[in-house]
Formats: structure tokens, sequence, C-alpha cells
């Protein structure tokens, strides 16, 4: 599993994804957890998973285990 603190726009985790490792990022910032989780939605979309290994959190990685 990569566990990503400062996941920003989701990059790492789409690679994970690619390479078959599942994933989640916490990400401070509203808008760019909003953007995360578009960009994990059209990457889902365009490889026709149905179901994400990736999640995208909103939160502080100070409060690692609240979030995940």
């Amino acid at each position: 599993i990569l566990l990503d603190p400062f996941s920003g726009i989701g990059t790492s985790m789409v690679v994970a994804n690619r390479m078959g490792i599942n994933a989640i990022g916490i990400e401070l910032d509203d808008e760019y957890v909003k953007y995360s989780k578009e960009k994990i939605e059209l990457y889902n979309k365009k490889l026709k998973i149905s179901k994400s290994i990736i999640r995208s959190n909103h939160g502080n990685c100070k409060k690692l285990c609240e979030i995940v």
C-alpha cells in the first residue's frame, strides 16, 4: 500500500494504481482533494475500472488514524 500524506492532485496514487499497488492519499487543501478525486474517476473510466483501489482523503496527516 502506498500512503501519500501530501497527495496534491493524486498523481502518485494514479501511478501506484497502474503498478497494481493500492494507494491512500491525504491532502489538506480542499481544491487539491477535488482535483485528485476527479483525476482518479477519469482514470478509472478510461481503463473501465468499476471499483477504485485508490482513495483520496481530505485532512491533516497528523490525524492519520482518524482519516484512514
